[in-house]
């Protein structure tokens, strides 16, 4: 096995203990449903990325390519190309990275990997939550608009007058576009 082949086994190794570490008990089982995850790969960077859909967050985390630190790149979904879900150069630049020295100053490869799983599970759960609220509030909208509907003397159709006097028929039990 040469050089670069054992690099990339040790980094997505050290990625897969990071995922390991984050607990998302703080979410409902809808929330927790969510979260995708997938592989990252961008050359000796091996590791993996979460996307929550309903609030457009993706974040991405592997062992630094230069260092042994972990790192984690944040953004939209459009901020990551698909294929790899490689970051931008915006969200490659603004990356953050987790040293692997303790408060003692010792070396620590699970010192970094518990900061890098703390900062990917408080972005997790916040992002999960919101979009949940989000979705919650398009329902309660749409419901509100349904029940609006329901009141008119018919249940499929109103007859508004047009500034000209005369009587044009609409179709309003479509609520997905009230």
């Amino acid at each position: 096995m040469n050089a670069l082949s054992r690099r990339m086994k040790t980094s997505l190794r050290r990625a897969h203990r990071v995922l390991n570490r984050v607990s998302l008990d703080a979410l409902t089982k809808e929330e927790r449903e969510e979260i995708v995850v997938e592989s990252y790969a961008n050359c000796r960077e091996q590791g993996y990325a979460a996307y929550v859909m309903t609030a457009d967050v993706k974040v991405v985390w592997a062992e630094c390519r230069g260092s042994d630190e972990m790192v984690c790149f944040v953004g939209t979904r459009s901020s990551f190309e698909t294929g790899g879900n490689i970051p931008n150069e915006e969200s490659y630049a603004a990356g953050k990275s987790f040293s692997c020295l303790g408060l003692d100053g010792k070396f620590s490869e699970a010192v970094a990997e518990e900061r890098c799983a703390a900062f990917i599970e408080a972005l997790l759960v916040k992002a999960a939550k919101a979009g949940a609220k989000a979705v919650a509030d398009a329902v309660a909208a749409k419901a509100k608009r349904a029940a609006e509907l329901a009141d008119h003397d018919s249940d499929y159709y109103t007859k508004p007058v047009t500034p000209g006097g005369h009587t044009q028929w609409h179709m309003e039990n479509d609520i997905t576009h009230g």
